[in-house]
């Protein structure tokens, strides 16, 4: 029988809630996670003055910001971060559907420069940033988090790995591949379903002993739908 075992190496806060999903799935999932998140004090509503909407590339930026600036809009680069801000009490929230690219692309043809800054927050890494489309707006950044490196996996985790109890991994992002590189024993191949190009680019490039596979878009309910291929 083909194990359904799936290794999530996010935060562990981000690692359980994709857990839950698959769980629902009839997988197992393993977490394990690589990174921890550590947030910055919530920030100061000074931070909002003058700011007609918020920019949001990870459910990271929302936890970051406790509830504050809840009055303006939000912009989201996926649906999940965009169904978070609305639980969290954010009331007009909008979703890219995409990437840090569509975000940006989101907020040029709905934003307008004479109506005030746009803020983004993020944390301390930025691979690409939604304002780089925003020529001619008042831009804003606020890093309000930074992921640290947990070290490699437990023990039980690399006797499973070794054992062949995994049948994949899901990689959210260049530097969780790079994580996923160094904590990954040198005799273990994995199948790796990545978010995005750039993910799958890391691995290759390390030479990576497993099957590389890119989610049709660049969100979690598609790399979940090209586990389902072959798991």
């Amino acid at each position: 029988m083909t194990t359904r075992r799936i290794l999530l190496t996010r935060a562990a806060e981000q690692a359980e809630a994709t857990a839950e999903r698959l769980r629902g799935r009839g997988y197992a999932p393993v977490v394990a996670p690589l990174v921890r998140v550590d947030f910055a004090p919530p920030p100061d509503p000074a931070l909002f003055e003058g700011v007609q909407a918020v920019l949001l590339t990870s459910q990271n930026g929302l936890r970051a910001l406790s509830g504050r600036g809840a009055h303006l809009p939000v912009l989201a680069v996926g649906d999940r971060t965009a169904e978070a801000a609305r639980a969290a009490g954010y009331r007009d929230v909008r979703s890219a559907g995409g990437d840090a690219v569509a975000l940006g692309a989101l907020a040029r043809a709905v934003l307008r420069p004479e109506r005030g800054a746009v803020l983004h927050v993020h944390g301390e890494a930025v691979a690409r940033s939604p304002l780089a489309a925003l020529e001619g707006f008042e831009t804003r950044e606020a890093v309000l988090y930074r992921t640290v490196d947990a070290g490699g996996f437990a023990a039980d985790v690399v006797t499973a790995l070794r054992a062949g109890d995994v049948a994949a991994t899901l990689v959210y992002s260049p530097g969780a591949a790079r994580r996923l590189v160094a904590a990954m024993p040198d005799d273990v191949a994995l199948r790796a379903v990545c978010i995005s190009e750039a993910a799958a680019t890391v691995l290759r490039m390390s030479g990576w002993r497993g099957v590389v596979d890119i989610a049709a878009s660049p969100d979690e309910a598609a790399m979940v739908r090209k586990l389902e291929v072959y798991t």
